[in-house]
């Protein structure tokens, strides 16, 4: 299913959807692909459970960053914020601008000049 959405920004739910992730919830395996499709389906809280892994400094670097890209696919209404606090990250701040490259907002060069010496 993953798979053959690839690209998309938003789907429909699937009817059965729910009892689908509480089956498969106890396979770490399906974990992420589950999290990536709970995303592009547009499930608030799934989303911010994948914000919170972003901003989790415990959480490893490489997952931060494909939570990351799970929020920038979903485009929620706070991306371009949540983009712009990311800068002063290391390893999430080039995610963050490719991010912030879907805005058309003058203020978001004025950030990265501002930041261009410390990234």
């Amino acid at each position: 299913m993953n798979k053959g959405l690839l690209g998309w920004r938003k789907a429909v739910k699937p009817a059965s959807w729910d009892t689908f992730v509480a089956a498969s919830s106890k396979d770490p395996a399906a974990t992420n692909t589950i999290r990536e499709l709970i995303a592009l389906f547009g499930d608030g809280r799934a989303l911010d459970a994948i914000r919170a892994t972003v901003l989790d400094e415990k959480a490893d670097l490489a997952v931060r960053a494909a939570a990351l890209e799970m929020l920038i696919e979903a485009r929620p209404n706070y991306l371009q914020k949540f983009c712009e606090t990311l800068l002063g990250v290391r390893v999430l701040n080039t995610t963050a601008i490719r991010g912030l490259a879907l805005f058309g907002d003058d203020g978001i060069g004025k950030a990265l000049a501002a930041r261009y010496g410390r990234f």
